[in-house]
């Protein structure tokens, strides 16, 4: 059995010697060892011989704060093992904390006459009318709102990131050019944000369903800037730009007309009136 599942499977208290362990292997004394895992020293030699208990068959991994031969084979047998075991962790405390951070519902398709703001209303009727083709003259009114993606060696890059869209009323204009010319080089961040979009770009292409949901979630905005609160409508619809070239459009409102039952009410921030994307950009049209 893999180290890293076996220590999983065990108790913290492996994790913890494992932890201990790899730092020395990687150099660092026993008392940095100590003061990085925030135990102390008697604590740490403890771990230690636990897990040579475990794994020393019989021999010491660590004497006077150096790996024996016996240590230096085992690191070197389960280093990759390890580095998954800290990631696998680390990615557990994000998703923890992300959860203070990230609320998210998904609603009805029926529901968007009832509950959308006019952009998603639109873009929702004007998307039925012309079966999804992107290339119909119909869908011009939506372009400036529109971002469009599609897939290219199995990554979802942007195609179209229109100047009246939310990425690009939020982020800026430049980088929303970088975004559409630089492709999957900036999308990486942009799932990191906007958690499980590439998973569902891949079902509604499958599947051939939109999908609608409302957000309220900790985005970054400024670089140098603390990350702000931002509540969204977004719809997610597949397209027809070529012969053989299906694509997606994410189309995203921000709103604070949002409806997620584990949103706390209490403390939730609302957007400024500046900010909002209420009002309906195509009453002057004839759509």
């Amino acid at each position: 059995m893999s180290i890293i599942w076996k220590a999983l499977m065990i108790d913290f208290r492996d994790i913890q010697a494992l932890r201990a362990f790899d730092l020395i292997a990687c150099g660092y004394s026993a008392k940095a060892a100590t003061i990085s895992l925030g135990l102390s020293r008697q604590t740490v030699l403890d771990r230690l011989k636990e897990l040579s208990e475990s794994y020393g068959d019989g021999e010491m991994l660590v004497n006077h704060g150096r790996l024996t031969s016996s240590g230096l084979l085992f690191h070197a047998r389960i280093r990759d093992d390890l580095g998954r075991l800290w990631q696998n962790l680390e990615d557990i405390e994000l998703s923890a904390k992300d959860n203070e951070h990230f609320f998210s519902q998904a609603h009805s398709l029926t529901e968007i006459s009832k509950k959308a703001v006019p952009i998603i209303q639109n873009t929702w009727r004007i998307w039925r009318e012309t079966e999804g083709d992107f290339r119909d003259d119909r869908m011009n009114p939506i372009l400036p709102w529109s971002m469009i993606l599609r897939n290219v060696g199995g990554e979802w890059v942007y195609a179209v990131v229109g100047v009246n869209s939310s990425f690009s009323t939020w982020f800026g204009v430049e980088r929303a050019r970088k975004l559409q010319a630089d492709g999957a080089g900036e999308l990486t961040k942009v799932r990191a944000t906007f958690r499980n979009t590439g998973r569902t770009y891949d079902d509604v292409i499958q599947t051939g369903a939109p999908v609608y949901h409302h957000f309220h979630v900790l985005s970054p905005r400024h670089p140098e800037k603390p990350k702000e609160w931002v509540s969204f409508q977004r719809l997610i619809v597949p397209l027809i730009l070529g012969d053989d070239d299906m694509g997606v459009g994410n189309f995203i409102a921000r709103t604070n007309q949002i409806e997620i039952d584990n949103l706390p009410i209490k403390g939730r921030k609302l957007l400024p009136d500046d900010l909002l994307m209420d009002e309906d950009p195509f009453e002057n049209w004839k759509l």
